[in-house]
């Protein structure tokens, strides 16, 4: 009768994968977004498919840079989805961003701006136009040359020949 249910351990998502593999995770997410450019979408939903892919991208370079820099993934998992707290934990471990960028990752995040992407729709529809993602897209380039320009643990991956269009950034630092 007194006996408790025993706790199930908590499930640590990604568990085994190297920060390699969780670059390339959110180069596929943000590749996919980008490819994604010319689809017409219903006009029910509030943002365009490509907001919400742009947006996995943008969490998983954060969390990329935060496993890199030796942090565990239950840590890292315990963020949530909260930007705002990983993009300052990566600045503690130096993480560097243009100013523009920073600031778009840090409204999106107080806007909770991923679960607005994911949940909400729009009745009526006439006339309406999805937001440019091009914002979006200059920040999570930023990311992401910041987190593969990274020296440590992954110097040996940004070595590597990129032969795939799909997966090389289309801006450079120059024009974010």
């Amino acid at each position: 009768m007194g006996d408790k249910a025993a706790k199930k351990p908590k499930v640590v998502h990604g568990a085994g994968v190297t920060p390699y593999g969780m670059y390339l995770m959110a180069q596929n997410y943000r590749a996919t977004a980008d490819a994604l450019e010319n689809v017409v979408v219903l006009p029910h939903v509030t943002d365009h498919p490509r907001h919400f892919l742009y947006y996995q991208a943008l969490e998983h370079f954060l969390r990329t840079f935060l496993h890199l820099k030796g942090q565990k993934l239950k840590k890292i998992q315990r963020l949530g989805h909260d930007w705002g707290k990983m993009l300052d934990r990566c600045q503690f471990y130096d993480l560097q961003l243009p100013a523009q960028a920073e600031k778009f990752i840090r409204s999106s995040a107080l806007d909770n701006a991923l679960v607005r992407v994911r949940y909400e729709i729009v009745v009526k529809t006439k006339g309406r136009k999805a937001r440019s993602t091009l914002p979006l897209e200059k920040a999570i380039y930023a990311l992401e040359l910041a987190v593969g320009q990274e020296p440590s643990r992954l110097a040996f991956a940004s070595q590597l020949p990129c032969t795939e269009d799909r997966l090389r950034p289309r801006y450079s630092l120059l024009t974010i």
